[in-house]
C-alpha cells in the first residue's frame, strides 16, 4: 500500500502482487512513465475513479485493475487491450447497474475479467461470439460472477489460472 504524496516519476513495473494507493497523489508521477502490471499482478487505487486509475497504466499492462469500489461506467480498454478487469483482494465489487441491457464492450473478440483476489459482479450483457477469459495470469484469485440473466455469447470460457472462481445467473 502506498500512501501520501508520492512525486517519483521513474519506471514503475509491478511483477506479482498487489498495489494499493491510497491517495490520489500517492501512485507517484504518471505522466510519463504509467504503471507497467504484469500478469501475475493488479493495481487498486482508494481515492480515486477506475477511468482516473486506468489513465495511471501502462497500455502494454497484461495484469488486472482491480476495483475497489462498484463501478457504474464501463471502461474503455480499446488502449489496454492485455488488461483485466477484476476487484480488490477482499471485496465485493460491482461493474455495470444490476438489471442494465448495456453490453460489456469486447477487446480484440474477448472479454478479460477476474484476478486481484475479491468477487467482482459483472452486471453488463456479454453477448455475441467473443470468448470469456478469466484471470490474467496462472496465479490469479478471485470470483467472476455474470449476474446478468441475458448473457448469450457464444464464444469459450478460458481460465488462465486456477485461483479464478466462476459464477453465472441463467434466464
Amino acid at each position: 500500500t502506498l500512501s501520501g504524496n508520492n512525486s517519483f516519476s521513474g519506471t514503475k513495473t509491478l511483477l506479482t502482487g498487489g498495489l494499493i494507493g491510497e491517495t490520489a497523489t500517492s501512485l507517484g508521477d504518471t505522466t510519463t512513465n504509467k504503471w507497467l502490471v504484469n500478469d501475475e499482478a493488479w493495481i487498486a487505487s482508494h481515492a480515486e475513479s477506475a477511468e482516473a486509475l486506468l489513465s495511471r497504466v501502462d497500455s502494454a499492462s497484461t495484469g488486472t485493475l482491480a476495483l475497489s469500489q462498484n463501478t457504474v461506467n464501463q471502461l474503455n480498454l480499446n488502449n489496454h487491450t492485455g488488461l483485466y478487469i477484476g476487484a480488490e483482494s477482499g471485496k465485493v465489487v460491482e461493474y455495470g447497474v444490476a438489471g442494465t441491457s448495456e453490453a460489456l464492450a469486447a477487446v480484440n473478440r474477448a472479454w478479460h475479467l477476474g484476478g486481484g483476489g475479491g468477487d467482482l459482479i459483472v452486471n453488463y450483457l456479454l453477448t455475441g461470439a467473443n470468448d470469456l477469459m478469466l484471470g490474467a495470469g496462472e496465479h490469479s484469485s478471485g470470483t467472476v460472477h455474470l449476474a446478468n440473466n441475458g448473457n448469450n455469447f457464444t464464444g469459450s470460457i478460458i481460465f488462465n489460472s486456477t485461483g479464478i472462481r466462476f459464477s453465472y445467473d441463467e434466464g
